[in-house]
């Protein structure tokens, strides 16, 4: 006997879903000075799928635990905050709460599960590479990078704190320098199964 696992789509989305996924690419990452989030919006279609098939049966008991979830329930779920017509995006501040969530009840969400996988990639390589582009100083080279786009010296600083704040707050450990050392994922999280 083998092991059964949830499938890689769900079985109410229409043909081609996983195909889809996998021609749009890594999930591209931005940083939301609004929110002071990294964010990713998922596809049009597989944020349809999520949101119509998923997010209905995905938590049983309101309010979840962790209050950033919980944020991210209300917007997406319950239509709080301007989600309606918007396209469904992923959070680094619900990351951790949302892997526990889906590692939970595989069954219900394979389609949120394979995205918030996909971010949980993208994240981690967003903050390999961050810097994307440093901000000018007078005398040094400019080092180019992901997005080429012009980032002041305050814009690099929100960002910098912001980056600190989402992993402090997802409780990676951090070095004197600032630098994470730990991983993005708990053990058993999605980048494990």
């Amino acid at each position: 006997m083998g092991a059964r696992g949830s499938p890689p789509h769900h079985l109410w989305a229409s043909s081609g879903l996983l195909a889809e996924q996998e021609a749009a690419g890594p999930l591209r990452l931005i940083f939301d000075a609004t929110t002071l989030d990294m964010i990713a919006a998922l596809p049009e279609r597989v944020g349809e799928v999520i949101a119509q098939h998923e997010l209905p049966h995905l938590c049983d008991t309101r309010p979840h635990e962790d209050p950033a979830v919980e944020m991210w329930l209300r917007r997406w779920l319950d239509g709080e905050g301007g989600a309606e017509g918007g396209r469904l995006n992923l959070g680094a501040r619900s990351l951790i709460g949302l892997q526990t969530l889906v590692e939970e009840r595989p069954e219900t969400c394979p389609v949120l599960r394979a995205q918030v996988g996909r971010f949980a990639s993208a994240f981690s390589h967003w903050l390999s590479v961050w810097p994307a582009v440093e901000p000018p100083r007078i005398g040094l080279p400019r080092c180019g990078g992901l997005s080429g786009q012009e980032l002041t010296a305050e814009a690099f600083e929100l960002e910098l704190h912001a980056v600190l704040d989402i992993l402090s707050g997802i409780g990676i450990p951090r070095k004197a320098s600032g630098a994470p050392t730990g991983r993005l994922v708990p053990p058993g999280g999605v980048e494990a199964a």
